[in-house]
Order: structure tokens, then C-alpha cells, then sequence
């Protein structure tokens, strides 16, 4: 039985590219990164949307995934089970408002550059 987590990834945590020896040490345990990752992808998309930056982190290292991703992986994997009890409350009110939000980090990828964009949109206060 894993031990729950309260966060999708570590804290402060930094993935950049894996270094050789990471990726063959990764490669001696023998599990196919990208369908893994999908997979959760998928939980991401269809049912908990408070695991996408965590997900999007790690696709980012699809070609060439380390030990360090397959560890922030599997605490992916452990949010959920600390988090079940959480869901969506609709109250009866006169609020039935749509908001959107979005942000940009603006090449804050310190390997890459790379900017990402992310997107928000809440139905009366909820995701």
C-alpha cells in the first residue's frame, strides 16, 4: 500500500534532461515511459484536471526519461489517493458565474527557453 501525497509533484522540484547515466539506469527497469505517462494523461483530461501541470512536466522528457522522472512519476500516482475526498460543491445561488484565467512563465525552461502557457476555467468558484 503507497503512502498518500498532498502535492502532484515534489516541492521545489527541477526536471531537466536526464543525464546518460540516469537514462540507462531508467532503461534497466524495463517500462515504457510514454504509454505510462499517457495513461495518465488521460486521468488528467477526463477526471482530475489538478494533475495537468504535473502531467505536462512530464511529457516534456518523453524521448529520453530518467530515473528522476519515473520518481516524480510515481508521486503523481500517489495525489489521487491523498486527495479523494476532495470534489466539486454547486450551491443553489445567484452566482452562476464562468470566469477564465490564463498565465505564461515566458521561457522560464532553463535548458530550453521554452514559454508555457496554462488556462483556467471555473463554473460558480469550481474547476
Amino acid at each position: 500500500m503507497c503512502r498518500s501525497v498532498l502535492t502532484p509533484l515534489p516541492l521545489n522540484i527541477h526536471m531537466g534532461p536526464a543525464s546518460d547515466e540516469d537514462v540507462q539506469a531508467f532503461g534497466l527497469l524495463n517500462v515504457n515511459y510514454r504509454s505510462t505517462i499517457g495513461s495518465i494523461n488521460y486521468l488528467s483530461t477526463a477526471t482530475r484536471s489538478d494533475l495537468s501541470h504535473a502531467v505536462s512536466s512530464l511529457f516534456q522528457f518523453l524521448e529520453k526519461p530518467g530515473i528522476q522522472h519515473w520518481n516524480s512519476f510515481l508521486h503523481v500516482l500517489k495525489y489521487p489517493k491523498g486527495t479523494r475526498e476532495m470534489g466539486l460543491v454547486y450551491s443553489h445561488g445567484s452566482n452562476k458565474c464562468i470566469r477564465a484565467y490564463s498565465d505564461a512563465d515566458w521561457g522560464n525552461c532553463q535548458e530550453t527557453q521554452r514559454s508555457v502557457t496554462s488556462f483556467l476555467v471555473t463554473c460558480k468558484v469550481c474547476l
